[in-house]
């Protein structure tokens, strides 16, 4: 079979003998970090209700939108 060149194959060789001692802690981790990536994310992208979303911008929202 051939081998695939992969660099994150190699990290996780290195860091697999100490997974069994901190694996809850490591998924929690990796979780936490996920989260606040949404996080960030979603609030460069989503509007509240407060912002300045005018009558034209809802017509138009509806019309684009609309089946």
């Amino acid at each position: 079979m051939s081998t695939i060149n992969n660099p994150g194959l190699s990290v996780l060789q290195e860091i697999e003998p100490l997974l069994p001692t901190n694996t809850a802690n490591i998924k929690d981790r990796i979780v936490s970090s996920i989260y606040q990536q949404a996080e960030s994310v979603s609030a460069q992208v989503v509007r509240s209700k407060n912002s300045q979303y005018t009558g034209l911008e809802a017509r138009l929202d509806n019309i684009l939108t609309s089946r």
